[in-house]
């Protein structure tokens, strides 16, 4: 993982949920992956969980999205697996946390149910899971609740060369920043499916996440520190993500593999992941 280097960094602490914060220190990670629509968050975290989990690791994932990509892939569209996942997350909440055990070391936790998922509180559902598992790895979108955001140890900002988007994901962070819930010591970037371009270099994308620009020009917030912030580089591949979509459409995830130069950008990734 790279570093950018700029001005001095002033760092701010977040406040946590005091039995979360103790369940960390027992050598656990509890991180989240944000990005907008398509830049691939879902693909980046399915293959570092199982990257660690074959290191002999145990890993978890929490799918928090509103379009639960985790439940069309893993439960295979098996009516056991879809009953067994039905409520989840309120099983969750209720100390009976049963996901899909992906690998030995890999289990998935997700449903469809979205009704009441407001009413069941973040600091549950992350203790239990704390309790049960080394590494968890929360996949979210712009409809999380802020709450994981705010108890995650590291949240990595996925960003694609669609500048266009950058606009959107900045003015959710800015509500992120607005509720205490980042700070410079979380925030983490990847540039995914990046390509060399005149102009749209690691660097600019790097400074158009780190502000936020009110439509109107009225102000722009300071989202995150440049000088320091750690950043990752996945190169777009076309091989590798025709066939991660080909193994997904055959349910075979679990089974993919990649060539050996991007297979090493996302060993990186992992390694950071539970440094």
């Amino acid at each position: 993982m790279k570093t950018l280097k700029y001005e001095n960094i002033d760092q701010n602490k977040d406040s946590s949920n005091v039995s979360i914060n103790e369940l960390l220190k027992e050598d656990k990670q509890l991180v989240s992956f944000i990005g907008p629509r398509q830049s691939g968050t879902s693909f980046l975290i399915d293959n570092i969980s199982k990257i660690l989990a074959r290191r002999d690791i145990d890993v978890a994932i929490l799918d928090l999205t509103s379009n639960r990509a985790s439940y069309y892939i893993y439960t295979k569209n098996e009516e056991k697996l879809k009953q067994q996942q039905k409520n989840c997350l309120k099983n969750i909440a209720e100390g009976n946390p049963l996901g899909i055990q992906v690998e030995k070391n890999l289990v998935v936790y997700t449903d469809l149910q979205r009704e009441n998922e407001k009413d069941l509180k973040a600091e549950k559902i992350l203790e239990v899971l704390l309790k049960k598992h080394k590494i968890i790895i929360l996949d979210t979108d712009f409809s999380t609740d802020v709450s994981y955001f705010l108890y995650s140890k590291k949240i990595y900002l996925v960003q694609t060369m669609d500048v266009l988007t950058i606009q959107s994901f900045t003015e959710f962070l800015s509500k992120l920043k607005l509720q205490n819930a980042i700070n410079d010591e979380k925030i983490r970037v990847v540039l995914n499916k990046f390509i060399n371009l005149n102009g749209i270099t690691e660097k600019e994308l790097i400074n158009r996440l780190a502000f936020y620009n009110d439509p109107t020009k009225s102000y722009m917030q300071q989202l995150f520190e440049k000088n320091g912030l750690k950043y990752t580089t996945i190169p777009y591949n076309q091989l590798a993500y025709e066939t991660y979509l080909q193994y997904m459409a055959e349910y075979k995830i679990t089974k993919v593999e990649y060539i050996i130069g991007f297979k090493n950008q996302l060993d990186g990734l992992a390694d950071d992941v539970i440094s």
